[in-house]
């Protein structure tokens, strides 16, 4: 098993009363670079646990493979900032 199915798999988090944001903010990067089982569910609990209210964001889905790069460019909004990035990207022959 590597490391990144291993980490999929377990969850990442920081237990004390005491965290500071910039802990907190850590810890959820780190979760999140590493791919780790409950990040959002462990922020959510840190944020009210702290007191704090929140609104999450609308869901999005990430780039994590070529495949989601060219879902993306298919679904971009023309003339957005992401659609004039992509548009400077090499793309392979059989590339949409």
């Amino acid at each position: 098993m590597d490391n990144q199915t291993l980490l999929a798999a377990v969850d990442h988090t920081l237990l004390t009363q005491t965290a500071t944001w910039d802990e907190i903010r850590q810890i959820c990067d780190d979760g999140a670079a590493y791919g780790c089982a409950s990040v959002y569910e462990n922020t959510l609990a840190a944020v009210r646990a702290a007191g704090l209210r929140f609104r999450p964001a609308p869901p999005c889905r990430d780039v994590d493979v070529p495949e989601d790069l060219r879902r993306l460019r298919g679904t971009v909004r023309p003339g957005s900032h992401t659609a004039r990035l992509l548009n400077t990207l090499q793309w392979e022959e059989n590339d949409p």
